[in-house]
């Protein structure tokens, strides 16, 4: 499943790089782009504990995970 990840307190690039290393350590997600400036992730996963993996994942990186959206694109 596609999912838009909201995070809060990424500033330049180097803060995205750090987001998504945090990201692509969660089991069977893939991450497809982040955006530090819009403060977002685009990921793919079939996690079926995604939502709690992202938080903590985004938490341990120094971020804040605001929420999450599911796609079904």
């Amino acid at each position: 499943m596609k999912t838009t990840v909201h995070i809060k307190g990424m500033m330049c690039c180097k803060c995205a790089e750090r987001a998504k290393k945090a990201l692509e350590k969660i089991p069977d997600t893939t991450v497809i782009s982040i955006d530090a400036k819009e403060g977002t992730a685009e990921i793919e996963s079939s996690n079926p504990e995604l939502e709690a993996r992202v938080k903590q994942a985004i938490e341990e990186a120094g971020y804040e995970c605001t929420g999450l959206e599911n796609s079904c694109n």
